[in-house]
């Protein structure tokens, strides 16, 4: 039995006036989809939903269960019996529960990172998650960031981001993160795991390339963007879309 709390939802138009008054952010691996998908939530006064947080929490009971990763069904039979939720106490900033416990702070460690894409890659788990992320945005309209927002799970969105960068730069950034974080990771580590990720997440199935964007998608590369010119275009850009 699932019990990731699905509820069943009827599909009026206020609910599909929620999810097409969402926004959907796709890109590649430390993009900045979690940078802009926070400061549009707190710009926009709605939530933050932050969907490889949701992945990260699937690994990390998976590790803890000493499950092994090339065993598909134990981990789908796994996902399948835990209770995970997402909560908020502040918009820019999901939370999230595994069977009550909130294992937030534990979902940057390393052994996550390198491990993560083996369990996001599974059809079953994907299609959990899903079901679960279009439950949320089916409520109230969300800001939410990932792989195949917009080509999947908020088809229906009429604001979609798809932010761009190269390897290099993803590293650096995320190398920033880690160093804020007292991970002491070298660039070079940093790079090698980035382009890992990305090959990981290379199914044919998920947007982290431009070409795999949704069709309605804006594409923005981030290089010469600052955090606040880039939370301050997509705005505009929000509340040009939903006033059409």
């Amino acid at each position: 039995m699932n019990r990731l709390r699905i509820n069943k939802i009827s599909h009026s138009s206020n609910l599909n006036q929620a999810i097409s008054k969402s926004v959907a952010i796709d890109g590649p691996t430390a993009s900045g989809k979690t940078t802009l998908g926070r400061g549009l939530a707190d710009e926009l006064k709605i939530g933050f939903f932050d969907t490889g947080l949701m992945y990260r929490a699937a690994t990390l009971s998976i590790l803890k269960n000493n499950i092994n990763l090339l065993n598909e069904q134990k981990i789908i039979d796994h996902i399948n019996d835990i209770k995970l939720e997402v909560i908020w106490e502040v918009f820019s900033q999901p939370e999230i529960k595994i069977d009550e416990i909130n294992i937030t702070s534990q979902l940057r460690d390393k052994a996550i990172e390198d491990n993560v894409s083996i369990i996001s890659k599974i059809p079953e788990v994907r299609s959990f998650m899903v079901d679960y992320q279009r439950n949320h945005a089916k409520q109230s309209p969300i800001v939410m960031a990932g792989r195949d927002i917009g080509t999947r799970v908020l088809i229906e969105s009429k604001v979609k981001f798809f932010l761009h960068a190269s390897p290099e730069i993803r590293a650096s950034r995320r190398l920033d993160e880690l160093k804020a974080s007292g991970d002491m990771r070298s660039f070079e580590e940093v790079l090698q795991q980035t382009k890992k990720r990305d090959s990981l997440d290379q199914t044919g199935k998920r947007a982290i390339q431009i070409e795999q964007a949704a069709t309605d998608a804006q594409v923005i590369r981030t290089e010469n963007l600052s955090i606040n010119e880039l939370i301050k275009h997509c705005s505009k850009i929000y509340n040009e879309l939903i006033e059409k």
